[in-house]
């Protein structure tokens, strides 16, 4: 399909703590605020620059691949961490600019 694709490389972590006696990470409104857990938080990325992340290819062929190699930092007290790589292919008219194509994470 003619068009730009672009790749974002993120970091999630789950399993953060929210309950009540967690001091900023506190999450109100929750059926059991004692036990709550945060999860899908957005620790580091790949992107620099655009919010979709690097051009990869303008106009893939049927069957194209590509493989990349990123390297991120990852904090020592993140615990639960995992990547999930997103492409995004840019539209030339309408909205949204960019349109979610596939995603895949590793945990």
């Amino acid at each position: 399909d003619a068009g730009e694709y672009y790749l974002s490389v993120l970091v999630l972590e789950d399993g953060i703590d929210g309950s009540s006696s967690s001091g900023n990470y506190s999450q109100n409104g929750v059926a059991d605020p004692a036990t709550y857990k945060h999860d899908f938080v957005l620790r580091a990325s790949s992107i620099t620059g655009n919010a979709y992340g690097e051009l990869i290819k303008s106009n893939p062929g049927d069957g194209f691949t590509v493989e990349k190699t990123y390297t991120i930092s990852l904090d020592a007290s993140w615990v639960d961490t995992y990547p999930v790589a997103i492409v995004w292919k840019k539209t030339t008219s309408g909205s949204p600019s960019y349109m979610y194509i596939n995603a895949m994470k590793k945990k």
